[in-house]
């Protein structure tokens, strides 16, 4: 299961680059102001958001490149 302390991290760390002095931070509450945005981005994409699927594993090909998430449930979501 993915929480907003993963983005908070990395917003985190990038604050702390030579360039984060330039970060500013969202009024109003996350789901409105961050989330939402990151999930019409996806979907006027074609993407799928998945809530309630936490993932097991993301499965990487010979090439290295992601090939698969595996879900908790046992399903896969195939990468493109």
């Amino acid at each position: 299961r993915m929480s907003m302390a993963v983005v908070l991290t990395a917003m985190n760390r990038f604050i702390n680059e030579a360039d984060g002095s330039q970060t500013a931070f969202l009024d109003g509450g996350q789901p409105e102001r961050l989330c939402a945005p990151m999930v019409d981005h996806v979907l006027s994409r074609g993407g799928e958001v998945r809530l309630g699927a936490p993932l097991a594993a993301i499965e990487v090909g010979d090439d290295g490149q992601v090939a698969c998430l595996r879900l908790a449930d046992g399903s896969s979501v195939e990468a493109d």
